[in-house]
């Protein structure tokens, strides 16, 4: 993980290359599902900003994968100040 200081809306920057076909990628902020997208392809790459984002409280992001195989992969959390 890692975290920042900013007054503006992070952007997550997101490349994943599946071992089977990504069936959905959750952006996940304070533990809860903000955004969802169904790729049903084996790489995605997008960029995200949080369009609910206010610089006066703190929040942790971060990214959650699922295949068709029935795996998933989480990424390092995000924090930001």
């Amino acid at each position: 993980g890692d975290e920042y200081k900013t007054h503006q809306a992070p952007a997550l920057s997101v490349h994943a290359v599946g071992t089977a076909e990504i069936t959905e990628v959750r952006i996940m902020k304070n533990s809860e599902v903000v955004d969802t997208i169904k790729p049903d392809k084996v790489e995605v790459m997008f960029e995200w900003k949080d369009p609910q984002f206010d610089s006066g409280r703190e929040a942790h992001y971060y990214v959650h994968l699922y295949q068709t195989n029935n795996e998933e992969a989480v990424s390092s959390p995000i924090w930001v100040n």
